[in-house]
């Protein structure tokens, strides 16, 4: 980064933080000189001394103001192995109140992207928080590097009560927001904590590609900085609640924890935040159970390390309020476990699990199976209700109940019963793999615990936690990291070697084009001798798209075996192929342009239920296995170059390098796509091959990137030439027609006569007529040529059948310019206005 751009940082920096007329202290630690320290009023002369220091260590300044006095000790300079830093007793007054909030992450390291959004997504509730729902006003956003800051302006006196105050907000703040994935600092509160210099490098642990040394820099400042009062610091501080010994025994009943997830979601009470407090748990709950009108987060429930509970609100209302009275305010029938005496109805299991069900919401498929939305802690499900997962949580929820495991009747019983709730009251949802398109946004499934989403739109990307679309999840499925906050699309080429720039751009575009939902995608038909790292490549790219605990598979030769691996995963991969099957190339080119398959057909159900399914598609071999016409039709051939010996590296590294680059591909292919939204509006495409979505959406695609719509639709045209050529060469019936009219214009005759002829012609060409493939009937030629139809008018042959008395006649004639047969007329039309797209692309 340029020395003047961090100048300009560390000066407004030192304008919003310092201010005229103060002194701070400039202070690193653990420098080959130990600590090096120095007092500063010329903000320049500061700059200047500390640029040695920029990028070899952290750097810090004073928040807070020091007496003038201590300037005398080492006077707009620095010095090295000082002995004498600033104290709390040294401040002057309490100008911040300091926000700082930092990712879980190992010790001594930087943070990861993913992990830094924690912190951004956390500093983002408490902002949300204190100034909408509390009246605060704007802060200093600063970015440390690794984590947030936030800091408010409250101009207070430095003394123990001010001191008290502050560590009682940040305890507070803790305790409402603080999660696993990001804590407020709760040791902030001392009037000599230092800060980072906003401006220059954060240096923790070694700058990887996945932990990288970042700037740190003011993120945003209010025009006027107006201080926080006392009396909004002392309502804060209210929210911390109180510490009771907890109880030995309070929470534990029949010798367990009682679960307060299973609680709280049983009876609907919403939960505003969740995680660890004091080694405990800790839930801030969305409003009051006692008082609804409390709705500023001051209610909460805390579960003790031993198990034992609390619970309260701090408003004086609600003084007398606690775990026991929440308790009995919800289940007063329930006294340890138990109906109350002079219940003449016992409950029964069966009636149990439906009840300890009501928490769930039921909906179902337009296919007419029942599921089930289920709560985890602050965090939903999607399961199937006939599903081992659903059994397994509703036992889990009754074990809770009762400390014992229900019947296997029971438990048929109630499923029985919740299955008819979904089919019958629910509502209808279709259910989403991966992928999804809801009212013009695409959404991208990440798989993790929190149940988030990428959420694409024209505008940009997003991760949303709340999304329209239902997504279901298989047992293959595994999470995606989060993207970073900026990617690269074209680290793609760092990992997967495309022989030629026509490969590379398919390949890319492809890859880009698998985030679209509700298209049909080309399979990628990876090719190239032995040492290209074929299986590696497509590991990648499997991990690109859809995660997978095993991400590539052997191609089932079974119909049922296929129809499972197409419908528990978006994009199945298929390994080392040496033949392709007609049951196979069908099924692979039902699941591309979206397909199904009976249920009753695959498992002998007397129920007729479909599966459906729509995927992305891979498959490799030596050479190219895709030799089936109509699956080349709908494929990319990308033809991989060997690695060289002296650029071979262990497996290990390779991935490691992959893993550490695989969060910005991502976020480069989410722009990618989110600016390709903006243009596919102006794309019109006529004369389109059978891939036509793809297509127009590749061209809208490669124009962002930069490789060019136009070299796309040339790259497309190549592949389908070299696709053409593929099925010519190693077609047997193909290959003998072309050479069968290779010295004639024309022929006619039965189909019989033809099946002879080509007999003959194979003989020459030392084609084998002992194969499976070649027909040994004349209705089974008939039906060859009809496969090979397309790519026999490629080389400019062209044919057609009709039938008379005798048999079926056939016609074969040669076209006179078959080069230009071979090329894909296409015409592009952009609104009439050639320029129109690349105006609007400069705009994006």
């Amino acid at each position: 980064m340029r020395y003047e751009a961090i100048k300009e940082h560390i000066l407004l920096t030192y304008n919003q933080v310092v201010g005229d007329e103060r002194i701070v202290e400039v202070r690193m630690l653990n420098t080959a000189k130990h600590t090096v320290s120095g007092y500063y009023n010329d903000p320049y002369k500061l700059v200047q001394d500390i640029a040695p220091y920029i990028g070899e260590n952290d750097i810090f300044i004073t928040a807070n103001p020091p007496k003038g006095a201590l300037l005398a000790r080492a006077a707009n300079r620095l010095f090295p192995y000082a002995k004498q830093t600033t104290s709390d007793n040294d401040i002057e007054t309490r100008e911040w109140l300091i926000i700082d909030i930092d990712p879980a992450r190992p010790a001594g390291v930087s943070a990861t992207e993913g992990e830094k959004q924690a912190a951004v997504d956390l500093a983002h509730s408490i902002r949300q928080y204190l100034e909408e729902e509390n009246g605060w006003t704007e802060p200093i956003v600063a970015d440390s590097g690794n984590g947030i800051h936030l800091l408010y302006p409250i101009g207070l006196d430095n003394d123990k009560e001010t001191s008290d105050l502050i560590a009682a907000c940040l305890k507070a703040l803790d305790f409402l927001f603080s999660n696993d994935q990001a804590k407020v600092d709760i040791t902030t509160f001392n009037a000599a904590r230092i800060i980072k210099l906003y401006g220059t490098i954060a240096t923790k642990g070694d700058n990887t590609a996945d932990r990288p040394h970042r700037q740190s820099y003011i993120i945003s400042y209010p025009e006027e900085q107006y201080r926080t009062t006392v009396e909004q610091l002392k309502a804060l501080a209210q929210h911390l609640p109180p510490s009771p010994e907890p109880p030995k025994n309070g929470a534990k009943e029949q010798n367990k924890v009682f679960d307060v997830d299973a609680f709280l979601a049983r009876h609907k009470i919403a939960i505003s935040s969740r995680g660890e407090w004091k080694g405990g748990t800790r839930w801030v709950l969305s409003s009051c159970p006692w008082n609804p009108e409390h709705t500023d987060h001051s209610a909460f429930v805390t579960q003790f390390p031993n198990g034992a509970l609390a619970a309260g609100c701090h408003h004086n209302g609600c003084a007398g309020e606690n775990w026991h009275t929440l308790r009995a305010k919800f289940e007063p029938e329930l006294k340890n476990g138990k109906k109350k005496q002079g219940d003449s109805h016992e409950e029964t299991q069966a009636e149990t699990l439906i009840r300890l069900a009501e928490v769930v919401e039921f909906f179902h498929t337009p296919t007419e199976e029942g599921w089930a939305t289920v709560p985890t802690g602050i965090h939903k499900r999607n399961l199937k209700i006939n599903s081992r997962h659903f059994r397994s949580w509703l036992t889990k929820a009754y074990f809770d109940e009762t400390g014992k495991p229900p019947s296997s009747e029971a438990l048929n019983q109630a499923i029985a019963v919740i299955e008819s709730k979904a089919l019958f009251e629910g509502k209808e949802h279709k259910l989403y793999l991966r992928v999804a398109e809801y009212n013009g946004t695409f959404y991208y499934d990440l798989a993790d615990k929190e149940g988030q989403v990428i959420e694409i739109t024209p505008n940009g990307y997003q991760i949303s936690q709340a999304p329209p679309p239902v997504f279901r999840r298989s047992a293959n499925m595994v999470e995606q990291v989060v993207p970073a906050r900026h990617g690269d699309i074209l680290l793609l080429k760092k990992h997967l070697r495309s022989k030629t720039l026509w490969d590379e751009i398919l390949l890319v575009v492809t890859i880009a084009s698998y985030f679209i939902p509700n298209i049909a995608h080309p399979i990628i038909v990876t090719a190239g001798e032995k040492g290209a790292a074929k299986t590696t490549s497509m590991s990648f790219v499997r991990r690109i798209i859809d995660p997978a605990s095993r991400d590539l598979f052997v191609l089932p030769k079974g119909e049922i075996d296929m129809v499972h691996i197409l419908y528990n995963n978006y994009a199945p991969f298929f390994d080392n192929l040496e033949i392709i099957t007609a049951m196979q190339s069908d099924m692979l080119c039902r699941a591309i342009t979206g397909g199904g398959a009976s249920k009753r057909a695959l498992y002998t159900d007397m129920e007729d239920v479909i599966l459906e399914f729509r995927n992305c598609i891979s498959i490799n071999g030596i050479n190219v296995v895709a030799t089936r016409s109509d699956l080349l039709d709908r494929s990319i051939i990308n033809e991989l170059e060997r690695i060289p010996k002296h650029e071979r590296k262990e497996e290990r590294v390779v991935w490691q390098e992959f893993e550490a680059d695989l969060p910005a591909i991502l976020a480069g292919i989410f722009e990618t796509v989110s600016k390709a939204m903006k243009l596919y509006p102006k794309v019109n495409l006529t004369s389109l091959p059978r891939m036509a979505d793809y297509c127009r959406w590749g061209y809208a695609i490669a124009e962002v990137i930069g490789y060019g719509g136009e070299r796309f639709l040339q790259a497309y045209e190549n592949n389908l030439n070299r696709a053409n050529d593929s099925v010519i060469n190693d077609d047997s019936i193909a290959a003998v027609i072309v050479a069968f009219m290779r010295e004639r214009t024309d022929w006619k005759g039965y189909v019989s006569q033809l099946l002879d002829e080509l007999e003959q012609v194979a003989l020459v060409e030392k084609i084998s007529c002992k194969s499976e493939r070649w027909p040994k009937r004349p209705h089974i030629l008939t039906l060859r040529m009809k496969q090979v139809k397309s790519n026999l008018e490629s080389v400019g042959i062209v044919f057609e059948h009709r039938k008379d008395k005798q048999g079926t006649i056939v016609e074969l004639k040669k076209g006179t310019d078959s080069a230009n047969s071979r090329t894909v007329k296409r015409k592009i039309a952009i609104d009439n206005r050639q320029n129109e797209l690349a105006e609007l692309f400069n705009e994006v």
